[in-house]
């Protein structure tokens, strides 16, 4: 779809179920496969953006988001060619010479997949709406009515706590119940968090 300038739009709301949930996908789909321009003129239409969402600038992940996603792609690609490697060395040179053979085709596709999923991540905030972009094969561009957020929720595993990053996930009443703002810097999370939600976070800010 990206490689042909299309894309699909789903509606987030409450009672419609998720684009995800085969029984509700059709309930949640305001337009199938189309140009993407369509897609942001329909969206803009829908939620009075009067802007174009073709246009938005959103704000980038840092670089340590980078090198996680750059270490993930080097950890699957060891777990494919290691297999090969010690079956090669104990069985038959056939599985050595595939090994380096796919070693030179899926090792590149690693590295590009990682950086363009660095390169889709993003946030910010348009006029009413909450943005978040994210996905590597699939991306997904949600935007978020700002006065349907609930609460958030900020996580961090031990590796993202020593690059400084975390995960906000914004929880709302529909479509998932909880958006994800991956791996952003913590201090820019939680000022993102607050422009978004105006006096949500500010005790615990100030108790911060």
């Amino acid at each position: 779809m990206r490689l042909a300038r299309g894309a699909r739009l789903n509606a987030i709301a409450v009672g419609l179920g998720t684009a995800e949930d085969r029984s509700t996908s059709n309930r949640t789909s305001l337009l199938p496969p189309a140009p993407r321009t369509e897609a942001h003129r329909v969206v803009a239409t829908v939620l009075e953006l009067g802007a174009d969402l073709g246009k938005l600038e959103l704000a980038g992940a840092p670089r340590a988001a980078l090198r996680r996603r750059l270490g993930w792609a080097l950890w699957a690609f060891a777990g494919v060619e290691a297999p090969l490697v010690l079956l090669g060395v104990l069985l038959t040179d056939v599985l050595l010479h595939l090994a380096w053979i796919s070693a030179v085709v899926l090792l590149p596709l690693a590295v590009v997949a990682a950086v363009d999923a660095y390169r889709n991540l993003g946030s910010g905030i348009l006029g009413d709406y909450l943005v978040t972009r994210y996905g590597t094969y699939n991306r997904r561009t949600v935007l978020l009515d700002r006065a349907g957020i609930l609460g958030w929720s900020v996580d961090q595993s031990a590796f993202q706590r020593r690059a400084g990053l975390a995960t906000l996930v914004a929880m709302v009443g529909a479509g998932r119940g909880g958006y994800k703002i991956r791996d952003i810097a913590v201090a820019d999370g939680l000022a993102l968090a607050a422009a978004a939600t105006p006096g949500m976070l500010g005790e615990f800010l100030e108790k911060a």
